[in-house]
């Protein structure tokens, strides 16, 4: 497990060491924002979504 642990960490490592070297912020993810909003709004029902996300949230028990 201690193996397992060490990859995770270097994997982020060389992630983060790629991002800075190519001039990147890894951590200003663009779709957090907007899936904060949608899950706002899904928790209060206030929005309508498209019939893909519709199914996604039947299927996950969060519909009406």
């Amino acid at each position: 497990m201690r193996i397992h642990r060490a990859l995770i960490a270097f994997h982020h490592y060389a992630k983060l060491t790629r991002a800075i070297l190519m001039g990147t912020n890894p951590f200003d993810q663009y779709g957090v924002e907007p899936g904060r909003r949608m899950a706002k709004a899904t928790e209060e029902r206030g929005e309508e979504f498209d019939a893909s996300t519709e199914g996604l949230l039947e299927a996950a028990g969060l519909s009406d």
